[in-house]
């Protein structure tokens, strides 16, 4: 399903595993549910344009998400950023010709880490 179509709880999934497809721009993130019947789950963003992730177990080691946001226009500072990059060095072959067309989202783990993604769409599917 859509993220952007429907309102997704990610909340009792473990982050297990983050996989970039360089050559189709396809992040996937696999989770892992910690429940008492597995149920796995990954997320695919795609054609993504931009990645930020902290691994520094800030607040404790856990795998254990906290939560998943889509950013708020205002608030897309890793899309804000690309967007000034390539104005600024005039990219004009840059696939972010149009930067409404991508969105940016957040997995926060309750370790205090985040994954930043800005992509066009992304998938959430049970596996």
């Amino acid at each position: 399903m859509d993220v952007l179509q429907q309102k997704i709880h990610i909340h009792d999934y473990f982050f297990e595993h983050l996989q970039f497809d360089y050559s189709e721009n396809i992040l996937t993130v696999s989770l892992q549910s910690f429940e008492k019947s597995p149920r796995p789950a990954c997320i695919r963003f795609y054609n993504v344009i931009g990645v930020k992730m902290s691994c520094c177990d800030f607040w404790g080691e856990t795998k254990r998400i906290d939560c998943w946001y889509v950013e708020e226009e205002q608030g897309s500072v890793l899309l804000n950023d690309l967007v000034k990059e390539r104005d600024l060095h005039n990219y004009d072959l840059s696939r972010l010709k149009d930067e409404n067309k991508f969105f940016e989202s957040t997995i926060s783990v309750l370790s205090g880490d985040k994954v930043t993604v800005v992509c066009e769409y992304a998938i959430y599917e049970e596996t």
